[in-house]
């Protein structure tokens, strides 16, 4: 299938997110309650910080939108510092002061996890599906926590995390401390949306860029079934793209 992946290269983080927020911004404009899937991670801290800003300067309104958690680390505690959930509060409720129902996030010690991810699954259905998917990439290809294996039909569900993800994992945690599980939407609700945006920054993401760009669409690099999505835009700067081929720069 012929791909419909728009790369789009900036020079710099900040430019990846200059240019990602005006996606954001776009479609915000265009829906009268956007839903958006937002990540948690070090790359989609400018992005965030950009929101913000632009949101403070009455450019778009964050506070009209729904908010969805990607994923969660299970057995973190939602006001533990290391959690996703307190990510996206640091990042985006508490400087902008965003209403609790438009922020739909995830429990890492709910006393189930798997009725939990359920129970955030169905409400997204309850909306309609979201508008935008905002993704970064694993070094292993994984986007959320759908790890290598995870096809295109898995829906959301619990999750044992590959070793790649944990070993980043263990800067932050002790080592009998790290989460070996994770609760994440999967893939096919991340497909549903209407338009996916993947962030790449960074020379550690060069060589897992070229192979989602050149390599064959396959379950063991899952960041590669939005190859064929009808609205996928990969933002990336200079360092994570400096594999690619010199032609690689737009489909």
């Amino acid at each position: 299938m012929t791909s419909t992946l728009q790369l789009e290269p900036c020079p710099t983080p900040a430019l990846v997110a200059e240019r990602c927020a005006d996606l954001v911004q776009r479609c915000l404009a265009e829906h009268t309650e956007p839903v958006l899937l937002v990540p948690a991670g070090n790359t989609p801290v400018l992005l965030f910080a950009e929101l913000v800003l632009r949101h403070k300067r009455g450019e778009l309104d964050l506070g009209k939108a729904h908010l969805f958690q990607l994923d969660e680390l299970v057995g973190v505690p939602p006001k533990d510092p290391r959690s996703f959930q307190r990510f996206v509060r640091d990042q985006l409720q508490t400087p902008l002061s965003l209403s609790e129902d438009r922020l739909h996030l995830l429990d890492g010690t709910a006393p189930d996890p798997v009725a939990e991810i359920e129970r955030h699954a169905s409400t997204l259905r309850e909306l309609g599906e979201a508008h935008l998917a905002l993704l970064g990439i694993g070094q292993n290809g994984h986007v959320a926590f759908n790890e290598p294996g995870s096809s295109k039909t898995l829906p959301a569900r619990l999750v044992h995390l590959a070793e790649p993800t944990l070993a980043g994992l263990r800067g932050s945690f002790e080592e009998h401390e790290v989460p070996t599980q994770g609760i994440t939407l999967g893939i096919f609700e991340l497909y549903a949306a209407s338009e996916v945006a993947l962030l790449a920054t960074g020379r550690s993401k060069a060589g897992i860029l070229s192979q989602l760009v050149s390599a064959p669409s396959s379950d063991e690099l899952p960041a590669s079934h939005f190859r064929d999505h009808p609205s996928f835009h990969i933002f990336h700067d200079e360092d994570a793209g400096s594999q690619l081929s010199g032609g690689a720069t737009a489909y």
